[in-house]
């Protein structure tokens, strides 16, 4: 096992191999199952934040409930390649089973402020209407937490013995 050993084993330090990475040399279903995967661990991660058992599926009919959606922030503009309050949109791909992929634009209005960008992956909690728009209430990001911290006397006194 690849790692940091001393001999009084106060420390112990394993690092897992890296496997390489170059993004210009993935194919493209490579790199979309790469982005499914890292979807999945974030849905994961915002059910367990949020308690949550499942979140609701896009494009359900029009509820009077408030249902809560996970998808990534997308540009549903097709002119204009900045994000803007109209043009902001939810995209939640479909998984192995057969699901559906969906693109869902939000209304940002009841919302209050938030602050997007393309490509993160949030929960927007609100409603559908008719006009085929999930109108958000609010906007549920995961939480960042540091990485965990380290003590180095420790480790420099592993070393020195």
């Amino acid at each position: 096992m690849p790692g940091l050993y001393n001999e009084k084993a106060l420390v112990e330090i394993t690092v897992d191999p890296v496997q390489d990475y170059d993004f210009m040399y993935l194919s493209t279903f490579e790199r979309t199952k790469a982005l499914t995967q890292h979807f999945a661990r974030l849905k994961e991660r915002l059910e367990q934040e949020m308690g949550v058992p499942a979140f609701d599926e896009f494009g359900l009919p029009v509820h009077d409930e408030v249902q809560k959606i996970v998808g990534r922030v997308i540009n549903t503009s097709t002119e204009d390649d900045k994000l803007t309050l109209e043009s902001v949109g939810l995209f939640n791909v479909g998984d192995d089973s057969g699901s559906r992929t969906y693109k869902l634009r939000l209304n940002l209005g009841q919302c209050g402020s938030c602050s997007l960008f393309e490509g993160e992956v949030i929960v927007a909690e609100g409603f559908n209407d008719s006009q085929n728009r999930f109108n958000v209430c609010k906007v549920h990001k995961p939480v960042l937490t540091p990485p965990p911290k380290v003590e180095w006397s420790l480790i420099k006194r592993a070393q020195e013995n």
